[in-house]
């Protein structure tokens, strides 16, 4: 729970990313994973989930207490990062 990748991913960064609801659940609730963890470049589970357009796990995480003002090495907020995927999205 508490190993990280060589670029600080922590599990709840990777569930984040794949969208695994109820793998984030676990995590946070059962086993006390840090909403706040951080990766090299200060990304949080969140900016993964943002990143990778996984609403509901954001919506998850933002339930549980995320922090939605985070800012990674660049100074974007998950947020920024949705927005993104969206303008990425509209213009394919």
């Amino acid at each position: 729970l508490l190993s990280k990748s060589k670029t600080g991913e922590a599990p709840l960064h990777l569930a984040a990313q794949n969208g695994h609801v109820k793998v984030v659940n676990v995590l946070v609730q059962d086993h006390g994973a840090s909403l706040e963890a951080i990766t090299l470049d200060n990304q949080t589970a969140l900016h993964f989930a943002a990143r990778y357009g996984q609403l509901v796990v954001s919506q998850t995480l933002l339930a549980l207490g995320a922090n939605p003002n985070a800012r990674d090495d660049k100074g974007q907020t998950p947020l920024h990062l949705a927005a993104e995927v969206f303008i990425k999205s509209a213009l394919l």
